[in-house]
């Protein structure tokens, strides 16, 4: 038996559980909807973007950040308070169809329908193997650069390892 319900006057096109457990984050069209459900289901956010979304997914733990994705191939990082955008990436060759955070909410992963999923940075840091580039020392690393669609030192991201159809390829361009 459905215990509460939501009616949208668009299709839902994705919908993430929060790592806590309390609050659901959906897509329907162009908007990102951001859902508290402990007893009864209420809108906590709710921001209406600019192109259709296929996917969204919320930073756990400090719910900065939200990532959202759709058919101009684009993956965007918005902060969740305001809605307020603060960078955008090129980031497939086909629509963006999946985006998740990882549990520690400092990168998140995008996958597209071109066969790629790529991993990204949310700040400006040294993350696992990734180093910013200002942190290199000469010569520079062909793995690291600066994304050339945002002027932010926190687009920097190691060139991903490429996931096709069960085979590893190293992808040097984002």
């Amino acid at each position: 038996e459905c215990a509460q319900q939501v009616q949208l006057q668009e299709a839902l096109t994705s919908l993430e559980l929060s790592a806590e457990g309390d609050l659901l984050t959906g897509t329907a069209g162009r908007t990102v909807f951001f859902w508290e459900h402990q007893r009864e289901m209420r809108t906590a956010h709710e921001y209406t973007l600019g192109g259709a979304l296929t996917t969204a997914s919320l930073q756990p733990g400090q719910r900065r950040y939200f990532v959202a994705g759709g058919h101009d191939m684009y993956v965007r990082l918005f902060d969740y308070a305001t809605g307020k955008q603060l960078e955008a990436h090129r980031a497939h060759h086909g629509a963006v169809l999946c985006t998740r955070f990882a549990p520690d909410g400092l990168t998140f992963a995008t996958g597209s329908e071109d066969s790629t999923v790529r991993l990204w940075l949310t700040e400006n840091r040294a993350h696992g193997l990734w180093i910013p580039a200002a942190e290199l020392s000469p010569p520079k690393s062909p793995l690291l650069s600066k994304s050339p669609r945002s002027p932010k030192p926190s687009a920097i991201s190691a060139s991903p390892a490429v996931v096709r159809r069960g085979r590893q390829r190293r992808n040097t361009q984002m």
